[in-house]
């Protein structure tokens, strides 16, 4: 019978390796945000450039108080928030097995969609109404470690390993 990719269980010492490499990667992106979108901005606004595609959201723009560090473009926020959304999906697949990794993802993934939604419905109001005000701090949180650090055990908790069969 073959096993879903999700239910693979990696080896505990690669299990760890990965573990470790994603962790590098989120301390790396959680420090040097700023400079990760502003290098995003730069490709994004280059390739809407080649591509011959005008608009100021492709464009540089500085940032609000609110918003994450450097000079960015809505191009370069969203693909920053992604792919650090994505690497936190990796770690808590890494390391929780596939039954509970569904439950946090559905729950981390819900947070992300709720942030995007009240955010988006804030700027259609108006940035400084409350929609806004409640969204931001979501998306803030959504992009740091702490959802995956209470989420990791949390699931190890509500659903304990099984013994293993020898």
């Amino acid at each position: 019978m073959r096993k879903a990719v999700a239910e693979i269980r990696l080896p505990r010492l690669l299990q760890v390796g990965v573990a470790l490499l994603l962790g590098g990667v989120l301390f790396w992106a959680g420090t040097n945000d700023a400079v990760a979108i502003t290098a995003l901005a730069k490709f994004w606004s280059n390739t809407a450039g080649a591509l011959g595609v005008t608009g100021n959201v492709w464009r540089e723009q500085p940032n609000e108080v609110h918003s994450l560090g450097g000079s960015s473009s809505l191009p370069a926020k969203l693909t920053f928030g992604v792919g650090y959304s994505l690497t936190c999906l990796l770690l808590l697949l890494v390391l929780t097995p596939a039954h509970t990794w569904r439950l946090g993802a559905a729950i981390y993934g819900s947070l992300f969609l709720l942030s995007v939604v009240l955010v988006l419905v804030g700027k259609a109001v108006g940035s400084t109404g409350p929609v806004y005000t409640l969204g931001r701090p979501i998306i803030d949180m959504m992009l740091n470690p702490l959802p995956i650090m209470v989420l990791i055990p949390l699931l190890h908790w509500l659903h304990p390993a099984t013994k293993r069969q020898a």
